[in-house]
């Protein structure tokens, strides 16, 4: 009978991709919650903002995963997407929701190394890119 082991870089990948999602998802609901369209506009803005410059920068730097799984490592759109939403909660709703976003947010970026799914440079840069895209959106709205 196969044994239906699972393996620890296997555990942070899931981890990382549920942090995300419910990450992603505090971002939007949070203001919603409080019948804040515009904070929940601002904070998808900033989550698009980092997802679609990840996506565009990819195609150019074609670096192989630690893993070996694809050529699609730099950036990390997970790191990006974190953050734009963790600083986002922060900017638009306070501290201590920013605190937690941000903890997540650094828990998923980690989750990416332990994974093996990037290297230090492309959490890095997923973590610039996602506050860029944040702090963008603050200055467009003049939230700065």
């Amino acid at each position: 009978m196969p044994s239906s082991s699972i393996s620890t870089a296997d555990l942070w990948a899931r981890f990382g991709d549920l942090g995300r999602f419910a990450l992603i998802v505090g971002a939007l609901a949070l203001p919603l919650r409080r019948r804040d369209l515009d904070g929940s506009l601002d904070a998808l803005s900033s989550i698009l903002a980092a997802s679609a410059t990840c996506k565009a920068i990819k195609p150019f730097v074609p670096e192989r995963r630690p893993n070996g799984e694809d050529n699609k490592s730099f950036p990390s759109q997970h790191a990006a997407e974190c953050f734009a939403a963790g600083l986002a909660l922060k900017r638009f709703f306070g501290d201590g929701a920013g605190a937690a976003g941000l903890g997540v947010a650094t828990m998923v970026a980690m989750s990416r190394l332990f994974a093996r799914k990037h290297h230090t440079v492309d959490v890095v840069a997923g973590i610039a890119i996602g506050a860029a895209a944040t702090i963008g959106v603050c200055v467009a709205k003049g939230r700065e």
